[in-house]
């Protein structure tokens, strides 16, 4: 006779076995590069290079006035400099009628860290939307985002590729956060209701990208002449906004590959639908 705590032994090794499985599947699988953006396998010995930390000083191989000079973007009425939107210790907010006050350990960072600290919002956006390069946690349980914290902070999340320089400053922040600005950030995010951030187009053919390696795709080709051979390609709308101006209104692409019939997938879209479609979906990070 079956009793319901052997039908719960039984069940639960499976889970355990089929984890093992998809986990020793996962490690024989070859990597999806275009998930991390990058061109080619890490090596063994690949590590990524520590990311810098957040500074107001001028680069020297910029002119110095267009680094101070005030910028706009459309609808707000801030006004931000580049040495302002560099600096990721003081977190730049276009539109801070948009999401709920923003704490300390979002603005700034972690205390611990003082000046090196790097603010939640200036990878996340104040809005939590995030980008391509990382995760959007608005509208995530703080439940959930607390765990991941906490994992990030015990070492038991990183990336899978190596090289990804900001899971390891993620990991080092995480770990230089008290379980206040732990709670502090994941009741904020939590705060903000998920709302359409990404455009998802069905494509086979897409505009010449350039890879900005583990980082994402820029489009600089204006008609679609690149195969996309069953990746997913996330690119900025506008990269002047979203990039060089970080415009948490300033949205993204995601190109996928075309679940079209063999006949219609021979027809190229052309780069205007490629912007201007309306069909809308959630993406799950996968870096």
């Amino acid at each position: 006779m079956i009793t319901p705590e052997r039908l719960l032994l039984v069940c639960s090794a499976g889970v355990v076995l089929g984890a093992f499985a998809i986990d020793a599947a996962a490690q024989d699988a070859k990597e999806p590069l275009w998930a991390y953006a990058y061109s080619t396998p890490p090596k063994p010995d690949d590590k990524a290079t520590p990311q810098a930390p957040p500074t107001r000083n001028l680069r020297p191989n910029e002119n110095a006035d267009e680094q101070t000079r005030p910028r706009n973007v459309d609808g707000s009425s801030a006004a931000y400099s580049l040495v302002d939107v560099r600096d990721g210790h003081n977190v730049i907010d276009w539109f801070p009628g948009e999401h709920p006050p923003m704490p300390d350990v979002i603005r700034h960072g972690p205390a611990s860290l003082a000046e090196r600290g790097r603010g939640c919002g200036s990878c996340h956006l104040p809005n939590g939307k995030g980008r391509p390069e990382n995760a959007p946690p608005a509208g995530q349980p703080a439940a959930y985002t607390l765990k991941q914290l906490q994992d990030m902070r015990d070492g038991l999340r990183r990336s899978a590729d190596p090289r990804k320089p900001n899971s390891p400053t993620m990991n080092a922040l995480a770990a230089a956060m008290t379980d206040k600005e732990m709670h502090e950030a994941a009741e904020y995010f939590a705060a903000i209701p998920w709302t359409p951030w990404i455009r998802v187009i069905e494509a086979d053919l897409i505009p010449k990208m350039e890879l900005e390696e583990g980082n994402m795709y820029i489009t600089v080709g204006k008609e679609p002449t690149e195969p996309l051979a069953g990746r997913i390609v996330e690119t900025p709308v506008d990269e002047h906004q979203a990039n060089v101006l970080r415009n948490p209104r300033s949205s993204w692409i995601a190109g996928r590959t075309s679940s079209r019939s063999p006949q219609s997938a021979r027809e190229p879209i052309r780069r205007e639908c490629w912007f201007t479609s309306n069909r809308i979906s959630r993406t799950a990070s996968v870096r």
